[in-house]
């Protein structure tokens, strides 16, 4: 394959070669390959293909596309976020992503083979992060689509692996092992958690599922890679300590450094950022080597990060503005329950009101003491004003919650 791609392609800085889902096994066997022949490479589904369209060029190898784009060094094209129709392109170099594998590393054991396991579909970063990060081991990792059960009934004996899973993942097979599908699997000795905000009742629900295994939660979006980084020991409320070589500086509206357990802007600074965005966007800011995506937090005096929110995910309530992934994660921790979401729509004299979804159908009683708690911590504008039952719950290809499929029903 590398010599077809050489000759219709021999200059690897002008294109990206990416593969479509049905070429999984390809990726899998070429990937590192190209890498180190410095080309560049991604992978991509239908929808990702669509919106690709008038860039793409067909190569000589099936279910394999060439997309046009100047390049100063070998490359991988991951995507995030958006919806299902559209996709938020990142671009960062083999390099960076080099480093990110190096700070996994740390973290796992030298003297075993660990063989990754992914969940999700590769384009997405999670996903296609966890399959490089066994390939460049040397490991061949096995990818599986969805969140669904099929993957135990294929490990190995003797065998020890290393899964990627993001909070809602966990979710199912929390719940799948409560409804007797599945027993608690030793196999899975590794587990690192990262899309989302992920509990400490949620990791101690995930021990039971997998009771052999270290479960590591760690912070970052796609632009920034790790951020911060929790260990299996870590009972704070925090998304983990900020890892080594990254700088993060907590900024208020006026880009004055705010002092530790003051909430402000995250800007960070690291050897992984990205280089730049696939298609028209401004997600995020640059000012002094330091980028933002506008997530809000702040940094305690033992260099933890504690997250609070995105810019986007806000709603102004009767004069209030209420970030709605804080509310979120508190919701999420007084019931225990992943697959909950709280959406704002508007409302003629409180400008907006506060919906959640939920999955699993809570008792009334349930519901009025858990709005008196709200009320007595947040105000009225933290209360809101119905819940909304929805047990087949939206998600992306990516592994988190479709928000704009619930926000469709608001």
């Amino acid at each position: 394959m590398l010599s077809q791609i050489q000759h219709r392609f021999p200059d690897p800085k002008s294109q990206i070669l990416l593969f479509e889902e049905r070429a999984t096994s390809l990726f899998l066997t070429h990937a590192l390959p190209l890498l180190q022949a410095n080309y560049s490479i991604g992978a991509m589904g239908p929808k990702i293909k669509e919106q690709l369209e008038y860039n793409l060029e067909v190569t000589p190898i099936s279910g394999v596309y060439s997309y046009a784009i100047n390049l100063s060094a070998p490359s991988i094209l991951c995507f995030s976020s958006g919806t299902l129709d559209q996709h938020k392109g990142i671009l960062r170099t083999y390099k960076s992503w080099a480093t990110s594998f190096a700070l996994v590393g740390r973290y796992i054991s030298p003297k075993k083979k660990l063989k990754g396991i992914v969940l999700g579909s590769l384009p997405y970063s999670l996903s296609l992060f966890g399959a490089m990060e066994s390939l460049q081991r040397g490991v061949s990792p096995l990818v599986f689509s969805s969140e669904k059960l099929r993957f135990f009934d294929v490990l190995e004996e003797n065998t020890s692996y290393l899964l990627w899973l993001t909070p809602v993942h966990c979710s199912f097979y929390i719940q799948a092992l409560k409804e007797q599908k599945i027993v608690p699997e030793k196999r899975i000795t590794t587990i690192f958690v990262g899309g989302a905000f992920f509990s400490n009742a949620q990791r101690t629900e995930l021990q039971q599922v997998f009771p052999d295994a270290k479960i590591y939660s760690f912070f970052g979006t796609s632009e920034t890679s790790f951020i911060s980084l929790k260990s299996p020991e870590d009972t704070t409320d925090s998304v983990g300590v900020i890892c080594p070589e990254v700088a993060v500086e907590c900024r208020d509206e006026q880009h004055t450094l705010v002092p530790p357990n003051k909430e402000g802007t995250l800007w960070v600074k690291s050897s992984q950022n990205f280089t730049k965005y696939i298609g028209n966007t401004t997600a995020h800011e640059e000012r002094n080597g330091y980028i933002s995506v506008h997530d809000s937090g702040y940094i305690d005096k033992e260099n933890r990060l504690y997250f609070r929110g995105r810019k986007g995910r806000t709603a102004s309530i009767s004069g209030h503005v209420v970030y709605l992934d804080s509310l979120e994660i508190w919701f999420k921790e007084k019931l225990n329950i992943e697959r909950l979401a709280l959406m704002a729509r508007p409302h003629a004299k409180k400008e907006h009101e506060l919906l959640l979804y939920i999955s699993e159908d809570i008792a009334p009683s349930t519901w009025k003491e858990l709005k008196k708690k709200a009320q007595n911590t947040f105000g009225n504008q933290g209360v809101p004003k119905t819940w909304i039952y929805c047990p087949k719950w939206p998600m992306l290809e990516n592994g988190k919650t479709d928000y704009n499929a619930l926000h469709s029903d608001v």
